[in-house]
């Protein structure tokens, strides 16, 4: 949320993407530390664990001398001449995420975990009989993976900074992260009695979820891609049919900050 607010609007997708991209990072290289001959094993695994509050106090450290967002202090703080000054500036590395647009990888993201659990469904299903299944299951993880990393892990994060408005924004993203990782809980839980009562017919059921979030995102989703979020703001009320009342907080000159 705070990335998306420093970011100019042509940016805005690629830097809100940067978090989630060493959250990846910081999973791998925990799977990698946690490889027994490493740290997962009876007296490593205390190091390990404590390895991941170097990076929070290296943040804890770093934070109280990062400013504030520019939208922050001029809608809630009034303080337009220290938010002129803190805008950041345009620049031109611009990522895959501004190029190809929000939705249009959320659909690439999503339609390649859905065909990747069908596929790793039928592999383990017939493992037993063909000698190069496990091959084509390998596979079908790392395009899942791969999918995930496309649309629903990223994009998401950004998609729902862009879409509400500054007075709610820190509470609509409070409630999405709390119900992603509610979500991340509920299938660590639930999976291991969905894998032993379905097997491999298990995966389905994440299929099913995948197509059914594509198709909303088809039908209901705009493109935010070089939107302000005034803008993605009014498209919304276009499509609900109902006005938006600009206001002190809401006028167009703060929104494009």
């Amino acid at each position: 949320m705070y990335l998306g607010e420093l970011a100019p609007k042509n940016m805005r997708g690629a830097i809100g993407i940067v978090p989630q991209l060493f959250i990846t990072v910081g999973i791998l290289s925990a799977q990698v530390l946690g490889i027994t001959n490493i740290l997962g094993n009876s007296t490593g695994w205390p190091l390990m664990l404590g390895l991941t509050g170097i990076p929070a106090l290296v943040e804890l450290l770093l934070l109280p001398f990062f400013p504030e967002s520019p939208r922050y202090l001029l809608i809630q703080k009034g303080d337009e001449r220290t938010a002129k000054r803190g805008e950041t500036d345009d620049t031109q590395q611009v990522f895959i995420v501004e190029a190809s647009g929000r939705k249009l990888l959320l659909l690439i993201g999503f339609g390649i975990c859905c065909g990747a659990c069908v596929v790793l469904t039928v592999a383990l299903r017939l493992q037993d009989s063909v000698n190069w299944m496990p091959h084509i299951i390998i596979a079908c993880v790392i395009m899942y993976v791969i999918g995930h990393s496309i649309g629903p892990s990223p994009i998401s994060v950004v998609v729902t900074t862009e879409m509400f408005r500054q007075s709610s924004r820190s509470a609509v993203f409070m409630v999405a992260g709390s119900v992603h990782w509610l979500s991340n809980f509920t299938v660590g839980l639930v999976f291991p009695f969905m894998e032993k009562g379905l097997g491999p017919y298990s995966f389905l059921i994440f299929s099913v979820i995948c197509l059914v979030t594509l198709i909303y995102t088809w039908l209901v989703l705009p493109e935010t891609k070089n939107n302000t979020f005034l803008e993605i703001s009014q498209m919304f009320a276009k499509r609900n049919k109902v006005e938006i009342k600009l206001g002190d907080e809401n006028s167009p000159t703060k929104q494009d900050v």
